[in-house]
């Protein structure tokens, strides 16, 4: 999946690999942060494999990713200064 724009600023998408032993997908969700800002991108795994395609594998992993940029914008408007 390519990355896709989030909240103008971020860059998102889900990356999804076949698991070799068994059905289903390994995968992960990555934000990459503006250039310049002091966090770090962002991926981890998703603890679901069972999808029914890498299509849908991928846009759950983009969907985790965006999940992780609103919690962080929240977090944020809680503790700005952290």
């Amino acid at each position: 999946m390519e990355p896709q724009r989030y909240r103008d600023k971020y860059l998102i998408h889900g990356s999804a690999t076949p698991l070799a032993d068994r059905s289903g997908f390994s995968v992960t969700a990555h934000v990459m942060y503006p250039e310049g800002s002091p966090e770090p991108h962002w991926h981890a795994p998703l603890p679901e494999t069972e999808f029914a395609s890498i299509e849908e594998a991928e846009a759950a992993g983009a969907k985790h990713a965006a999940e992780h940029v609103d919690e962080e914008i929240e977090r944020w408007k809680l503790a700005p200064d952290l």
